[in-house]
């Protein structure tokens, strides 16, 4: 599977506001930026200087399931999130949607830098979408692009903006992963998002995709399984005699 298969589609980009009641919004918003857990380093970019902060939650492989706890939640700010996520907002925006698994989850950091962070997606798999909810700051849009392709000599053109999310706090955009975006610097102050990474099921709107990525799915039929079942007979058959030869 290719990453640039596809187009970015606006209407199944979600934007969600006021996803938390303000006083939960605000208990998130204090406990998080006073943490002190922030570490430097996740690349943003391949640019050094270009790196941001993070709190890593989980990372892909270390959590099972679609619920919580996270290993590395701060006081349960995830753990809340995520159900109320699920339980509220992704019903209304995708109602045949069902969370079967989480990638990842991770909250990011960053200040103003003269450099845009790096154009990217997330991942390229099957059913994968990204949510990003606006915690702290005063700005930062999240801006999707086409797919970067290249010219007569092999260099990418410049992509070209489709959609913008605008920076609003205590608002979320949810978005196929395979999408390429970037988030733009703050102007000033601390810029956090809380981001997860939920694997879905084949709902409507992730069967669409399929078709505007031009996936075509092999059919798999119904398999013989006859041999496998006789066996399991023979094996049974097997057993029953063991247990009468004991007796």
């Amino acid at each position: 599977m290719k990453n640039n298969e596809g187009s970015v589609d606006p209407s199944k980009i979600f934007i969600v506001d006021d996803v938390a009641p303000s006083w939960l919004w605000s208990s998130w918003n204090n406990r998080i930026v006073s943490a002190q857990r922030w570490k430097y380093g996740l690349a943003g970019t391949r640019l050094d200087e270009q790196r941001f902060f993070s709190i890593w939650v989980s990372q892909v492989g270390q959590h099972k399931g679609n619920r919580g706890p996270f290993p590395g939640d701060h006081e349960g700010i995830c753990n809340y999130f995520n159900d109320l996520w699920q339980d509220v907002h992704l019903k209304n925006i995708i109602p045949d949607a069902e969370v079967l698994s989480i990638l990842r989850c991770h909250f990011n950091g960053h200040f103003y830098n003269k450099q845009k962070l790096g154009l990217h997606y997330d991942f390229d798999g099957l059913n994968i979408w990204t949510m990003v909810y606006y915690l702290e700051g005063l700005d930062g849009d999240t801006v999707f692009f086409d797919n970067p392709q290249p010219d007569t000599n092999g260099n990418l053109q410049k992509p070209k903006e489709i959609f913008r999310s605008k920076w609003k706090l205590n608002r979320a955009v949810f978005f196929p992963s395979h999408y390429y975006h970037f988030a733009e610097h703050p102007s000033e102050g601390f810029r956090i998002t809380l981001s997860f990474n939920y694997v879905l099921n084949d709902c409507n709107i992730n069967l669409e995709l399929k078709k505007d990525r031009g996936i075509v799915e092999i059919d798999k039929g119904n398999p013989d399984i006859s041999d496998f079942l006789e066996e399991l007979d023979n094996l049974e058959k097997q057993q029953q005699f063991i247990h009468k030869s004991h007796d």
